[in-house]
């Protein structure tokens, strides 16, 4: 069966929506859905599960994050096995009250009078699991690297939540994560009753989902650049599949400190080498060499220090010094609408009259001032207003 296809954000919106419906079906006593996320290795699984907590304000001790291939004993994934004893007791009135009780609890309960009626082997709670409150999300990280005991283990607890003697608290969701199957990942094959157990999409990544979660966390806009015009790096090849997003984050950390790229290539190879490889460390550096690093970022082409003339030749001399760049021209329109949409709070005359001029300017193509038009033009905050009551900008976004 064909899975559907995700990127990062509607995998959010997707797994928001299930844990908030999953809290109606409990209330009508159904049992809440479980969600896997397939995806390649190092693509944000748990990051993107992390976020949507926070969006929906789940405490941060309700986010459990279990790892099952790193699990070796399956009491540590259940709880561990415990003998339950049933009591009961005949009050003043003749009525027989009876409960299960473990049996570090059995002392207790003969003393205040109650005697056992019979017997069983349960399970204790696992200690994630112990004090945890409603409301939480339990992660099941690298499911179809795990043994098949511990899969086994985890059946009951996905299908109905609750595991022989104890259950999950109320408001709770289960998500898995698993690696594609077909060779490149050393992963069990599932069956298609594990499968049925749990609703399944596979996650992908993209230049622009990408970029999209890059400005957010607050990534070295050169860094960003680089993927923007070598989106390459973000896709599998054979012989490079240690190369990922998370791989490729782990190098841009690496050398956030660094100000001027040129003057530290040698420290960026080796670091490029160890944590992507010689391939993309290549173009890296060919990226460098060709000062792509060095683009105008939208601080410098807001700046009162430049005029709007100015403001056009720097982006010109990179936009069409040797032929219309369209990959340049679009990482410089993402660069301001970035800042424009979500980094910059006072939206004075100089700026309003400065996004009129990038329009009205040749310096980006017809396309890239569309898209920068529209974008502002719907912000919620109706701070670019202005621009639809400029004529001669209305009609060059219409042209």
């Amino acid at each position: 069966m064909k899975k559907t296809m995700l990127n990062p954000e509607e995998t959010m919106n997707l797994l928001t929506h299930l844990i908030v419906n999953n809290k109606v079906l409990q209330e009508q006593g159904d049992v809440p859905l479980a969600l896997n996320i397939e995806g390649r290795a190092g693509i944000g699984k748990t990051a993107i599960v992390g976020q949507v907590c926070e969006r929906l304000n789940i405490k941060k001790e309700n986010f459990v994050v279990l790892n099952l291939s790193q699990f070796e004993e399956v009491g540590d994934l259940v709880g561990s096995p415990i003998k339950q004893y049933q009591v009961a007791k005949k009050n003043e009135q003749g009525k027989v009250t009876g409960k299960w009780v473990y049996e570090k609890e059995l002392d207790n309960y003969i003393e205040k009078g109650y005697s056992v009626t019979n017997s069983k082997m349960s399970y204790a709670e696992p200690e994630w699991i112990v004090g945890k409150t409603e409301g939480g999300v339990l992660f099941l990280d690298d499911y179809s690297r795990a043994s098949t005991r511990f899969m086994q283990a985890t059946m009951e607890l996905i299908n109905k939540q609750e595991y022989s003697s104890w259950k999950l608290p109320q408001g709770w969701t289960i998500v898995l994560s698993t690696n594609p199957e077909g060779g490149e990942y050393s992963v069990t094959d599932l069956d298609a009753a594990q499968k049925s157990r749990y609703l399944t999409v596979e996650m992908m990544t993209n230049k622009d989902s990408w970029i999209d979660w890059a400005f957010k966390a607050n990534i070295d806009e050169r860094c960003i650049a680089f993927v923007s015009l070598n989106p390459d790096v973000l896709q599998p090849v054979k012989n490079r599949e240690e190369v990922n997003p998370r791989s490729l984050h782990n190098f841009f950390k690496s050398i956030k400190s660094i100000a001027d790229y040129n003057k530290e290539l040698i420290t960026i190879q080796i670091l490029g080498e160890a944590a992507v490889g010689p391939e993309i460390t290549s173009q890296f550096t060919s990226f460098i060499h060709n000062k792509l690093d060095k683009l105008p970022d939208a601080k410098t082409i807001f700046s009162d220090k430049l005029t709007a003339k100015e403001v056009e030749k720097l982006i010109s001399d990179v936009v069409t010094k040797d032929g219309y760049r369209a990959d340049i021209a679009a990482v410089i329109s993402r660069r301001i609408i970035q800042y424009l949409l979500n980094e910059l709070v006072d939206i004075n005359e100089h700026i309003l009259s400065r996004v009129e001029d990038l329009i009205k300017s040749d310096c980006l193509g017809t396309d890239l001032k569309f898209v920068i038009g529209q974008k502002l033009v719907n912000d919620s905050s109706n701070r670019f207003k202005r621009l639809t009551t400029n004529k001669e900008v209305v009609d060059i976004l219409l042209e």
